[in-house]
């Protein structure tokens, strides 16, 4: 029986099943995926009807699903970026129902010419679980500070 539960366990960690993947860093890894496949619609499922985002190419604020798609699709439509990798450096349960996510993610593409394009951006949110899972509660975006 000890072989049977050891070699579940071992099958189950080399699965790649861990908790982390439904964890609240996995919103970055899904945010990362919507972004790369230019997929409004993705990207807008990861938000609470309540939900807000603060973008890096737009001063206000957009509220809710609807608001994060618009963002995207405005943003898309004008073609270049194309890639999105991120690297989550810090990812806290507060509670059962609360997480903070921070990451920093580079961006790469080609402007409408096919000169290459890229850039990091900050990432900070605040994700919330309910009975569709861990979504984002808010998202900012923002440019690192310059080097010194």
């Amino acid at each position: 029986m000890r072989h049977l539960c050891a070699g579940a366990l071992v099958a189950l960690l080399c699965s790649g099943a861990t908790y982390a993947q439904d964890g609240p860093a996995s919103l970055i890894d899904r945010f990362e995926a919507g972004f790369s496949a230019m997929d409004p619609a993705a990207i807008a499922a990861l938000f609470r009807p309540d939900g807000t985002f603060f973008g890096s190419t737009q001063p206000d604020l957009m509220r809710g699903p609807e608001g994060v798609r618009s963002y995207f699709t405005s943003g898309f439509a004008s073609g270049g970026w194309r890639k999105l990798t991120c690297d989550v450096l810090d990812a806290r349960e507060v509670s059962a129902t609360a997480a903070t996510v921070n990451a920093l993610c580079r961006v790469e593409g080609a402007r409408g010419d096919g000169t290459p394009r890229s850039g990091v951006m900050r990432v900070s949110a605040l994700a919330l679980r309910d009975e569709g899972g861990w979504r984002f509660a808010s998202l900012h975006v923002s440019d690192p500070p310059p080097r010194r």
